[in-house]
Order: C-alpha cells, then sequence, then structure tokens
C-alpha cells in the first residue's frame, strides 16, 4: 500500500488455478468430435495490480478431449475511476 495526496492506494494482485474433469456426453457440440468420453480442463488466471487504478488480466487455459487438445490465452485489462470528494480539488 502506498499513500498519494492523502489518499490510500491498495494494489491488489490475485492467482487463481481450476480443475475439472467429467462426462461430456450432454454437449455434442460437433458431431464425432466434441461429446464423446471424457474431458480434462486446466485453468489458470491471474490479475495483476499496477499504480494508478490499472489491473491486467491473462488468463490461460488448457483443454483435453478425446480427439483434440485445446490452449487458450487471453488478455484484459481493467481500470477503476474514482471522482475526487466533494470540495477537493484534483491534483
Amino acid at each position: 500500500m502506498h499513500f498519494v495526496a492523502g489518499r490510500a492506494h491498495v494494489r491488489l494482485s490475485l492467482i487463481g488455478a481450476v480443475y475439472s474433469t467429467g462426462d461430456e456426453n450432454s454437449a455434442s457440440l460437433t458431431k464425432g468430435l466434441i461429446g464423446l468420453g471424457l474431458f480434462q480442463s486446466a485453468a489458470l488466471g491471474l490479475k495483476w495490480g499496477l499504480p494508478g487504478h490499472w489491473s491486467v488480466h491473462p488468463p490461460y487455459r488448457f483443454e483435453s478431449h478425446q480427439h483434440f487438445d485445446a490452449h487458450a490465452v487471453g488478455l484484459s485489462g481493467h481500470w477503476k475511476y474514482e471522482p475526487a470528494p466533494a470540495g477537493e480539488i484534483p491534483a
């Protein structure tokens, strides 16, 4: 935590992991490819807090199906707007 102009700014970071496995017989989206047998999935997500109300979120996900493996990556950003309290002049 650091202080700027009498206001506390907190940089929050978070790491999350997810694992799942199951039967995909209920999902017949692509006949003969998806919806056969079992699947496994693992995902890792990061929320990286940066100075100035910014955060970056780069997730990764891996899925193993009967006939193929899938890799997915992404990148998103977030900016939090905080108006100055009433009567305070922004710097």
